[in-house]
């Protein structure tokens, strides 16, 4: 990760109040958890949501196919002598 990725990251999480900044003058600045309690309420994003749905179904789709087909289709590599 960048340091400027980890730069967004903080101030995104101080915007929501999920952590605090103390600037220290000619040194490193500290951040400090908050109490949950202190913590703003994350706007969701309607695009957001329906992406995640679709990405769910999906995935469902995924575990129903891997669900049809049993073990015995792959081959058992123990008994060709073909160690892993």
């Amino acid at each position: 990760m960048s340091v400027r990725k980890a730069q967004y990251g903080l101030k995104e999480l101080e915007s929501l109040g999920m952590i605090k900044k103390t600037i220290r003058k000619g040194k490193t600045d500290v951040y400090e958890l908050t109490n949950r309690e202190e913590w703003k309420e994350i706007e969701r994003d309607s695009e957001l949501e329906a992406e995640r749905e679709k990405v769910k179904a999906s995935l469902s789709k995924l575990e129903e196919k891997d669900a049809e087909f049993p073990d015995f289709c792959f081959p058992d590599y123990n008994s060709l002598g073909v160690q892993k």
